[in-house]
């Protein structure tokens, strides 16, 4: 409250809820954070396993002393690395390359990102409640969308990319840009660009949120022209053969390549089960549905002069658009169940959207809804309030609601997710620590099976691999965790393992089946079968037809 002229004290409305609601979100916000946490640690696995294990050869150049800069630069894929290969070196020498630090690492940088992309977006509407941006949070940091791809140590990468991303946002759209925010914004957008290629994208969002903003045509020249620079570099002795990605396929299968984009804008969620013509029909429809709230959205906030912090939001829009459209020019040939595999950059399309509509949404919407205008009385007939906009703010409820529910509605699949992986990555250490006794193919296929087409000299690379991760200890080498496994010898089951339910469960209602996936020849589906039990069945009975996802074949089952 303050003192009025006449002594008379003024009640400032909304001030006591505004505090109370504040609070609400970062306890919210708190308990996010941690369950996040609680997720690493349940499911982070310290094991070398596919990609991963060319970080071994890396290790071997540092320790023998020939380590140099073109080690570190060089192209893995279509990306460059030197970030993640700099975060190896390091944990080379101090943990005998525990990945699992690198996994921590990870979801340190999706926190910070989190928070980075509330404050992008609130330093132009200061007056907003911290609660209308808890969706943005509970969709970055679930479990399903954002958090699955870390138990993967390698894609470090990828989460250096989401936090350089919005720290670039966040210095566009300060209030008063200067030349050392500018400065620290074309820094993080090229430490992104040498982390992964997903970097290139931080680029255009930059632009787009400084056309948005109406910057001066200097730090829009100076952002066009570093993004060239940091590009020409980038591309310095690139091979295009190693990328892997096939652009005449997106060229010949143009309705193909559309819809496995909207696919992967509408599978932030992965672990629908079904067969995957299915499951990708399902994610088009929604990924269209989002793209037009988007574009709902930048079609008002145009007529307005792209009010509040609506840059921010359709920078993160635009960096997720691009991302998406690159993917399904060079990833369509994989089909719609690798889709799944992006969600974490195709978040930034829903969190663009809903910022989008956030910035045209009243700061107290909800006390304009019950009919108060800003002084807390009755508004009279004919003042500007909450119907105008209506439309705009129906989008933003249901798409604020669509964040969170499908965020909660995933959250029992990233668990499968989580069990299934670790089950994959225990498997792959089984498998090493057994080698001597292992025969090349299926080396190639536990550990690292894009390397089967080369036949054998895929198993002669793989077996190098782990003949070297042993002679260096890293890992799980450097622990008593292999010669454990030797005494055990390796599980029957390596070849097919059930992982979901566990052995001697006991089952009510409808159950999820899950099958080790990853160690199995390609399959359309699996069939599951059932033996004893009450009806004592002596032959298998068939229950259930699993299809294949990023968690193994899954199918559910009525008990």
């Amino acid at each position: 409250g303050g003192m009025a002229a006449g002594g008379i004290k003024l009640a400032v409305p909304g001030r006591h809820g505004r505090r109370w609601s504040d609070g609400v979100a970062v306890g919210i916000m708190a308990v996010l954070v941690l369950s996040g946490a609680w997720f690493v640690h349940r499911y982070a696995v310290d094991a070398l396993w596919f990609d991963q294990l060319s970080d071994v050869h890396l290790v071997g150049l540092l320790r023998s002393g020939h380590l140099t800069f073109a080690d570190l630069w060089a192209q893995h894929n279509e990306n460059r690395i030197l970030v993640q290969n700099l975060v190896v070196v390091v944990l080379a020498q101090t943990t005998h390359l525990d990945v699992r630090w690198e996994i921590w690492l990870s979801f340190l940088a999706l926190v910070g990102a989190a928070g980075l992309v509330v404050a992008a977006h609130r330093q132009r509407t200061p007056e907003r409640g911290l609660l209308a941006y808890v969706p943005v949070v509970v969709l970055v940091l679930s479990m399903s969308a954002g958090l699955e791809d870390a138990l993967f140590a390698f894609d470090l990468g990828w989460y250096v990319v989401v936090l350089t991303l919005a720290a670039s946002v966040f210095l566009l759209c300060r209030p008063a840009t200067s030349r050392l925010t500018l400065s620290g914004a074309v820094l993080c957008a090229a430490v992104g660009t040498v982390s992964s290629a997903q970097g290139f994208m931080i680029w255009p969002a930059g632009l787009v949120a400084l056309l948005c903003l109406r910057s001066r045509w200097t730090a829009v020249v100076a952002w066009v022209g570093a993004g060239a620079v940091v590009v020409a570099v980038f591309f310095v002795g690139f091979d295009p053969a190693q990328s892997g990605a096939t652009p005449s396929y997106a060229g010949t299968h143009l309705l193909r390549a559309v819809g496995f984009a909207l696919s992967i804008v509408g599978d932030v969620v992965p672990g629908m089960v079904g067969p995957s013509a299915v499951v990708a029909g399902r994610s088009a429809v929604l990924g269209v549905a989002v793209v037009a709230a988007l574009v709902v959205g930048v079609v008002a906030c145009a007529r307005r002069r792209f009010p509040g912090g609506s840059a921010a939001g359709l920078a993160l829009a635009t960096f997720g658009l691009c991302f998406v459209a690159s993917s399904a020019v060079g990833r369509a040939q994989l089909g719609f169940v690798a889709a799944e595999r992006y969600s974490l950059f195709a978040l930034f399309i829903w969190v663009g959207a809903y910022l989008v509509l956030l910035s045209l949404v009243p700061a107290r919407p909800f006390q304009e809804f019950r009919g108060r205008s800003s002084d807390g009385d009755r508004p009279r007939a004919g003042v500007r309030g909450w119907r105008r906009p209506s439309w705009i703010v129906v989008c933003w409820v249901v798409l604020g609601m669509a964040l969170v529910v499908v965020s909660l509605a995933g959250a029992r699949s990233a668990l499968h997710y989580g069990d299934a992986f670790a089950g994959i990555l225990h498997q792959a250490t089984a498998v090493e620590a057994n080698a001597a006794g292992v025969s090349d193919a299926l080396l190639v296929k536990t550990l690292y099976p894009s390397l089967e087409p080369y036949g054998a000299l895929g198993g002669r690379l793989a077996r190098g691999y782990v003949d070297q991760t042993q002679a260096l200890h890293l890992g799980p080498f450097s622990t008593s965790v292999p010669g454990e496994l030797r005494r055990q010898g390796l599980p029957d089951s390596i070849t097919l393992q059930v992982l979901r339910p566990p052995a001697d469960a006991v089952l009510h209602g409808t159950v999820t089946l899950d099958a080790g996936a990853y160690l199995l020849p390609f399959a359309e589906r699996l069939t599951f079968t059932v033996t004893g039990g009450p009806m004592r069945w002596r032959s298998p009975v068939p229950i259930a037809v699993g299809y294949p996802t990023g968690y193994g074949m899954l199918a559910t089952w009525d008990t």
